[in-house]
């Protein structure tokens, strides 16, 4: 059966057998005829079947199918873990969709379809359904896959990426035509396709002295490009007869191709000339062959693909030899991220703060993403514990980290201006000069000075970019991003505290609160090495690759939303991330928003006052209430609950209540007891863990304007003097602002004042007059 030095493998065995069993269920339209000899060295078991299609026929059929079709199954030795080929003993189906070099019928598109589970079964329906098909005329159509022509890459002397779409002029010419093609080595076997010429442009590029051509003399030569008007098939001949045969047919005669072999010897040998070669780096002669698509495939550019032809092999030899080609142009090809929500970095410049284990990984994702420019900021080194979960090497030990990455990033993509500084993020960020510009700000410092920093710049900076920070928790279970987008005017504080104070209301988000500002203050510190090594968190390079990718790929979802105007939609934004392996009863993912506060300036000191919505809210309340108790000329008041961070010049107004108990207020004036609500304010504090306490006072000026009175700045003054500083918050305005905020349209007047032990006027004699306040 065959020859006696070959013995099929128990895979090859069970492939026979199978098509056995199928021909005898078949009722007679499968039959195994016979078993060929195998082609040396490949080992392969033909078997070969004859198929019924007489029932099949139809009128239609380009190529009309005999009663019963002859096809070979070539079974690889590791059979059913190797995919069987199905080949043709005659070229009567060449030309026909799935048919490579008209001797082989290819029925999967790509390597992961072929299920070993399914073996022969799935092989025999994938061939009768083809036939089924070329009998009835409709074997073309949407199901036909997009590949390019196949060429034989056996003895390829590299690769040659081409990521320049073709200039207009050349893409809308339907005829066929000649241009030329700059092509640079890059090294290592691998050359790029620089800059498209035409004929006018390529005789002056071959003219022109190679120092001033603008790529490296020796590495860049030119090679012809042959647009042919008509699609090629489904492969490339691999003879030089039939290749020549080809591309007469298409237009292009043998003295055509021989001058063009010539051209493209001759401008390799001339770029080999003007500079030393290299080894892997050698100027080749190339002729690139660019083909419509199938008739039936969804590509609608003028040249769909290209093929290199490896012309320095040349006419002696009846062989044909390619080049594999690596076609990545914008206009024919799709980004596999392309429905993705990576796909908002493109063409965006990104400013990462901290190389670290969180902001090396997110560095890469913009890089890979299609940003423009990424610039690393970090001031540390590399040292030996790093590479334990960042991205770094042995050999990287000692250097800057924004060095090291920076290097690695450019070779990841040449098309992404990379920068980098090894300094100290606070001072960049508060330099005169300031931060880079950037579509995207991200802080992977968690360093509270940088954040501090950011806040200060980006409530006094105009129309900042948003800004993403991300941090872990301490034993690497909880990641957290928060995002303010443009409009909001906050940073990475102000989203961070709206996270901490949402977490103190809600038990699923308990561990978070527990994790950043714990009940009880934390006695444990994870120190790696021994001496004055920096505290830090446990975690393990996949703990975060998996929350740099999963917080990263959130905030570009988020970054890529619409983001309409008006003063409820959603400005910041919060992300928590948990471990799977975590004890958390938390959920694995949730997403907080936050609309923007009401921003009013501070009068004095330059600090800026975020006042909540919902304690807006209630000051208008207790407005009302007080008109309907005491008449629209009353004034009243009440405490003011918050925060305030002098690092950011912040105050935050989070909390109001109305009157304490044994307030008195009139029309002339108004006296606060706060001394009933300083115990309740204490409990907030604590419930809040620092985040919500006493900050001071707030009244109100009907109809009139909203300038503390002597009175009261002797009074605030009486109230910070053995204290911390306090907060005057006064709202009033003209009696129509007024009005119109009492019905529910608009915002008061207001005064903002912060005072601070020491610092305010000293007290005076009290006076009858409006606005006083004690």
């Amino acid at each position: 059966m065959t020859r006696k030095s070959f013995a099929p493998t128990p895979g090859q065995a069970g492939a026979f057998d199978e098509l056995l069993m199928l021909a005898r269920a078949s009722g007679g339209d499968l039959a195994v005829v016979g078993v060929g000899e195998p082609t040396p060295g490949e080992e392969r078991l033909l078997i070969e079947l004859e198929i019924n299609c007489g029932g099949a026929a139809s009128g239609r059929s380009s190529v009309p199918l005999l009663e019963r079709e002859r096809v070979t199954i070539a079974v690889p030795p590791l059979y059913p873990l190797e995919q069987p080929r199905v080949l043709l003993r005659h070229r009567r189906f060449g030309g026909l969709p799935h048919v490579v070099w008209g001797v082989s019928i290819c029925l999967y598109v790509a390597q992961y379809e072929w299920d070993p589970g399914v073996g022969m079964t799935d092989v025999l329906t994938r061939l009768l359904t083809w036939f089924e098909h070329v009998a009835a005329g409709t074997i073309t159509g949407p199901e036909v896959p997009w590949d390019p022509p196949i060429t034989n890459l056996a003895g390829s002397p590299g690769r040659l990426l081409v990521r320049q779409n073709l200039p207009k002029a050349l893409e809308d010419d339907e005829s066929i035509w000649l241009a030329g093609a700059v092509v640079e080595s890059v090294g290592r076997r691998k050359y790029e396709v620089r800059r498209w010429l035409d004929l006018r442009q390529a005789a002056q590029w071959l003219k022109a002295d190679p120092a001033h051509r603008g790529v490296e003399p020796g590495r860049a030569f030119l090679a012809p490009v042959v647009a042919l008007p008509g699609p090629v098939g489904f492969s490339y001949p691999t003879k030089l007869e039939g290749l020549l045969a080809g591309l007469k047919s298409q237009g292009l005669d043998s003295s055509a191709c021989a001058s063009l072999i010539n051209w493209a010897r001759v401008s390799a040998a001339a770029a080999a000339a003007a500079g030393a070669e290299q080894p892997g780096a050698e100027p080749l002669g190339l002729i690139l062959l660019g083909s419509r698509a199938r008739p039936d495939s969804a590509i609608r550019e003028r040249i769909a693909h290209f093929a290199a032809w490896w012309a320095d092999f040349g006419f002696e030899e009846r062989e044909v030899r390619w080049m594999r080609v690596e076609d990545q142009r914008p206009g024919s090809t799709l980004r596999r991220d392309h429905r993705r929500p990576a796909r908002w970095l493109r063409g965006k410049r990104v400013l990462v703060l901290g190389c670290g284990a969180l902001g090396a990984p997110i560095a890469e994702f913009c890089v890979r993403g299609g940003a423009r420019h990424v610039r690393l900021i970090d001031p540390g080194l590399v040292h030996h514990g790093l590479l334990v979960r960042q991205p770094y090497g042995y050999d990287d030990i000692g250097f800057p980290k924004a060095e090291v990455l920076g290097e690695r990033l450019r070779r990841t993509s040449p098309d992404v201006s990379i920068g980098y500084s090894v300094a100290d993020a606070v001072k960049l960020v508060r330099s005169e000069a300031g931060l880079p510009e950037a579509d995207l700000v991200i802080d992977a410092t968690a360093n509270r000075a940088v954040a501090a920093a950011l806040e200060l710049t980006w409530r006094d900076r105009p129309g900042p970019p948003p800004l993403l920070s991300v941090m872990v928790s301490r034993r690497c279970e909880i990641g957290i991003a928060t995002l303010a987008l443009p409009g909001s005017g906050v940073a990475g504080v102000d989203v961070l505290r709206q996270l901490l104070l949402a977490a103190g209301e809600d038990d699923g988000l308990r561990d978070v609160l527990d994790d950043i500002l714990p009940d009880v203050p934390r006695g444990e510190v994870f120190q790696p090495e021994p001496g004055c090594s920096d505290p830090t968190f446990a975690g393990s390079a996949a703990d975060l690759a998996g929350f740099a990718g999963q917080l990263f790929t959130d905030a570009l979802a988020l970054l890529g939303l619409p983001v309409p105007d008006g003063v409820l939609t959603p400005r910041k934004y919060a992300t928590v991330m948990r471990s799977p392996n975590g004890d958390s009863p938390g959920a694995p993912a949730q997403r907080l928003q936050w609309t923007n506060d009401v921003v009013r300036p501070e009068a004095g000191h330059g600090y800026q006052t975020r006042i909540a919505s919902t304690a807006f809210a209630a000051i208008r309340q207790e407005v009302l209430q007080s008109r309907e108790l005491r008449g629209p000329e009353c004034e009243t008041g009440g405490l003011l609950l918050g925060q305030v961070d002098h690092a950011a010049k912040i105050v935050w107004i989070t909390e109001v209540s109305g009157l304490p108990p044994g307030s008195a207020a009139w029309a002339e004036g108004l006296l606060l007891d706060p001394g009933t609500q300083r115990e309740f304010a204490s409990q907030l504090r604590y419930r809040s863990r620092g985040l919500i306490g006493y900050l001071g006072m707030w009244h109100s000026h009907p109809w009139h304007r909203v300038e503390p009175s002597a009175t009261d700045r002797a009074a605030m003054a009486q109230i910070t003097r053995n204290d911390a500083p306090a907060v005057l918050l006064i709202v009033g305005g003209n009696p129509e602002k007024w009005a119109r905020w009492l019905d529910g349209a608009g915002r008061p007047e207001t005064h903002v004042e912060l005072f601070f032990p020491g610092r305010s006027e000293p007290p005076r004699a009290p006076r009858k007059e409006r606005g006083n306040v004690s």
